[in-house]
């Protein structure tokens, strides 16, 4: 899959580019945390909010959240008081794939990093993790930090040539504070990379449709790791709503984990980040 969002030639106008991100995992947190989201132009994303608040409409739903849809908890409740559990269960899963039928008429780019959490929690409680200074304890930074690693090294080879800048969109929450240090802390370790990011926000994923399928892509991708997880043998496929949509859907394991704890990557850092570690000017 290509990411075909460039109309004109190199040395044309900068594009802006949104990448809103989610995240998912296993509710005892044992097997697989994923970083997830969506790429696009500006332009892509405002065309699609109008379509995709209609589609909520149709289905009587305020906003769209996997683990209500599940669950039956939420805005989904309500298909279980009217059908019982069975055939809500059907008719949540049928909005879904309304809305993923919807995704893939436009040009999103769908990526993921996925932790192998047996794996992480195996190494984090070893001797080497506790005297390491490039180990991260706190998976949800490293996996926040590697999935921003790899989508923009890949758009400094997908883009070369080109003028864009990149920013990032999370769901406000208490992390919110300290996966933007995170981001910061990222750009001053990587100035190579920091010259096409531009800024980190967080907005209510209630009221902004783009962190809604950010939150069905985390979804989506965490399914396709954890299956993986479970026979490293299988060829996943995205689910079929999706499938065209996602462009990567990696899985941060042992081997990798180790390469890091040992300092290995030296193109890589994905230590804690200290308040000492930022300059008193952000880049």
């Amino acid at each position: 899959m290509q990411m075909l969002f460039f109309e004109g030639k190199p040395g044309c106008l900068a594009m802006l580019l949104w990448s809103y991100i989610d995240e998912s995992s296993d509710g005892s947190q044992k097997k697989a945390f994923v970083a997830a989201g969506f790429m696009a132009p500006v332009k892509t994303w405002t065309a699609m909010r109008t379509p995709w608040k209609r589609k909520l409409k149709e289905h009587r739903i305020k906003y769209f959240k996997s683990s209500e849809c599940r669950n039956l908890q939420g805005e989904f409740f309500k298909y279980k008081a009217e059908f019982g559990l069975d055939e809500g269960k059907k008719r949540a899963l049928a909005v879904r794939d309304d809305l993923e039928e919807l995704i893939r008429q436009y040009p999103l780019i769908g990526f993921s990093l996925g932790v192998n959490m047996a794996d992480f929690w195996e190494i984090n409680t070893s001797n080497e993790a506790r005297t390491s200074p490039h180990w991260n304890p706190d998976y949800e930074d490293c996996a926040f930090q590697l999935v921003i690693h790899a989508l923009v090294t890949r758009l400094k080879t997908e883009f070369e040539g080109r003028k864009y800048q990149i920013g990032f969109v999370h769901d406000h929450s208490s992390k919110s504070a300290k996966l933007l240090h995170s981001f910061d802390c990222f750009k001053v370790r990587h100035p190579a990379l920091s010259d096409c990011m531009r800024n980190f926000t967080s907005l209510d994923d209630k009221t902004h449709p783009p962190l809604q399928m950010a939150d069905l892509m985390a979804d989506v991708a965490r399914d396709m790791i954890t299956r993986k997880i479970d026979d490293p043998t299988i060829e996943v496929q995205p689910r079929q709503g999706v499938k065209g949509s996602v462009y990567t859907v990696d899985c941060w394991q042992r081997k990798g984990m180790m390469k890091i704890l040992r300092g290995q990557t030296k193109s890589l850092d994905i230590s804690p980040c200290s308040e000492t570690s930022l300059p008193s000017i952000q880049i």
